[in-house]
């Protein structure tokens, strides 16, 4: 099986105190003196962002390792995907898609919104919708699940 390249997308500005490691992993990326945030710019084998993905959580920095693809050819909008995320929804009878639930620290490669619904005793609930940045598909559960572990070491 061939490997994913993948790159390090920062949720938050850091410090670069806290990204000497990743030389490591790319010896091309070259360590500014300025907090970053967003895509690295790396190009690593998935198994090697792995462990600095799981040293800089312990360190408290929202990061995530990404294949390249959704740094280099995401297309999909946040207006098209909520688009795509309202028609899906209205097939499901639910009443409501909202802003993005997870926030900054969201993963890059999914555009995610809030839904509410009615479940048969007419009671609202809650729960959210993914939408891919790249091909605008909807993530189901397990999508997010293996992507989470088999990316970030996250379960």
């Amino acid at each position: 099986m061939m490997q994913r390249i993948c790159d390090l997308y920062l949720s938050e500005l850091v410090g670069p105190d806290l990204l000497k490691d990743v030389r490591f992993v790319d010896s091309a990326f070259i360590l500014g003196e300025k907090a970053v945030s967003g895509y690295l710019g790396l190009n690593a084998p998935r198994l090697k962002l792995i462990p600095l993905v799981v040293s800089l959580r312990k360190k408290r920095v929202s990061c995530y390792s990404v294949p390249i693809e959704y740094r280099d050819c995401a297309s999909i909008t946040e207006q098209y995907a909520l688009s795509i995320a309202q028609h899906s929804v209205e097939r499901q009878n639910c009443v409501k898609v909202g802003t993005n639930p997870l926030g900054a620290g969201a993963p890059p490669n999914v555009w995610s919104f809030s839904v509410a619904g009615f479940e048969d005793a007419g009671r609202v609930a809650g729960r959210m919708i993914m939408i891919d940045r790249v091909d605008g598909h909807v993530w189901g559960y397990e999508e997010y699940e293996e992507y989470m572990y088999d990316y970030n070491n996250l379960y």
